[in-house]
């Protein structure tokens, strides 16, 4: 799990997340907040909370 202070530097970048189950989400982080973080992937924005995210890399 990764804390709103991981996510803050990502905001408004592209990212890699890896979630707890093991799959890779790759998007545009559009705004994080204090449970979680909108990501855009392939045109339609979801919510991921953080409980549910296991780690955050930004894509070179």
């Amino acid at each position: 799990m990764i804390s709103e202070t991981e996510a803050k530097p990502h905001e408004n970048t592209h990212a890699s997340l890896t979630l707890v189950d093991g799959t890779q989400v790759n998007g545009y982080i559009s705004g994080v907040g204090y449970s979680g973080l909108r990501v855009m992937v392939k045109g339609t924005e979801t919510e991921w909370r953080f409980r549910a995210i296991a780690k955050i890399e930004a894509q070179r």
